[in-house]
């Protein structure tokens, strides 16, 4: 929860869930930011030691943007 909170309030206060610095991160793993050829990049906060992951729940944002294109036709 440590985690999860320190990267809630970084972003809340520098825009960035690393912290204030660019180059480095007050988390014990830097969280890359989303780019076009990523754009569901996740940081996994329920393990021993957090992970970012590039494929996590795919499926489950798969369906979502399905829904969401139907829905704006």
């Amino acid at each position: 929860m440590n985690l999860f909170t320190t990267a809630f309030t970084n972003f809340a206060k520098f825009g960035n869930p690393n912290g204030s610095a660019d180059d480095k991160s007050d988390l014990p793993v830097y969280w890359k930011p989303l780019d076009k050829q990523n754009h569901s990049r996740n940081f996994v906060f329920t393990s021993n030691q957090p992970f970012l992951s590039e494929h996590f729940f795919e499926e489950r944002s798969e369906k979502f943007e399905e829904i969401v294109k139907k829905h704006r036709a």
